[in-house]
């Protein structure tokens, strides 16, 4: 747990010194190296278009993704507050595959958690695709300490004016 620990501690160092963007790629590649997923997606939830925004989604060679809030797993995510953890993306009705082609992959499974801020709002969504491993609570106790992170970098970009 040594290494998950300073990994966390590294997260919490970079998100006031580098973009928000910048923190999420270093947050997902901690993800792949520690939880095992083969892609990630960090989500921003954007109240006033009632929707939510890809800000780094790894391996994509398409530009932004946006979903309503409320669509899809990721966007149901963000407006229930509610992790899901579908082990069969296809089986589950929530799940919008006309994305798969669109970026020429195959989703098996999601794992995905809202990012919420100190006042418990969710600020965005944290979503991991193709596990190579089952997680253990160790592994959802760091992705909730890293979400920890990536909020309060929202939390500041916010309060930039961004």
């Amino acid at each position: 747990m040594d290494k998950r620990h300073d990994a966390i501690e590294t997260a919490k160092l970079l998100s006031g010194a580098l973009s928000f963007d910048d923190l999420s790629r270093v947050v997902l590649k901690i993800i792949r190296d520690e939880v095992g997923i083969d892609r990630g997606t960090i989500f921003v939830v954007d109240r006033k278009r009632g929707e939510i925004r890809s800000s780094v989604a790894e391996k994509m060679k398409v530009g932004e993704i946006a979903l309503p809030i409320g669509s899809g797993i990721a966007g149901t995510v963000a407006e229930t507050g509610q992790t899901i953890d579908t082990q069969d993306a296809y089986s589950d009705d929530r799940f919008d595959a006309k994305f798969d082609p669109l970026l020429n992959y195959e989703t098996r499974d999601i794992f995905c958690m809202p990012i919420k801020n100190n006042g418990g709002e969710i600020v965005g969504v944290l979503e991991l695709l193709n596990r190579t491993r089952p997680l253990t609570n160790g592994d959802k106790e760091f992705l909730t300490q890293l979400t920890v992170q990536l909020a309060s970098a929202l939390e500041r970009l916010a309060k930039m004016g961004s």
